[in-house]
């Protein structure tokens, strides 16, 4: 995904994301439309390409790399920071699984994550359909 950061504290967060955490940082939704509440889940990214402009914004390009759930979060220089916990995209079937729910044997927290990978995508799709069109 290719990203242009202008807002102050996004900047903060990319010079962060950088000096810090080895080019990596969370992205996560929305939790409700109107976007008042942050999604529960969210995506590890790293930045792949970063290019300063001479104003200090930055002009990104950004990998997924990872899912994780969100255990605890704050605000830190006008952005969200959060202890997550990775998610396996694909965790091993057994009989002692604690994360089984429901009668006919579907993982819980999988089934979730399928939801929420498959709105994200749709989103993604319509963001992108809007930056081709303008």
């Amino acid at each position: 995904m290719l990203l242009h950061v202008f807002e102050m504290r996004y900047r903060l967060l990319v010079q962060n994301a950088v000096t810090d955490h080895g080019g990596r940082f969370g992205m996560m939704g929305s939790s409700l439309e109107d976007g008042t509440a942050m999604s529960d889940y969210g995506t590890e990214c790293e930045i792949v390409s970063c290019l300063e402009l001479p104003d200090g914004r930055f002009r990104l390009e950004v990998e997924g790399r990872s899912t994780f759930k969100i255990i605890d979060s704050n605000l830190r220089d006008g952005y969200w920071e959060a202890t997550v916990e990775n998610i396996d995209p694909h965790p091993a079937v057994g009989d002692d699984d604690e994360n089984r729910g429901g009668q006919d044997g579907e993982d819980t927290d999988g089934a979730e994550v399928r939801i929420l990978a498959e709105r994200v995508t749709q989103v993604f799709d319509e963001w992108e359909s809007h930056v081709r069109e303008n």
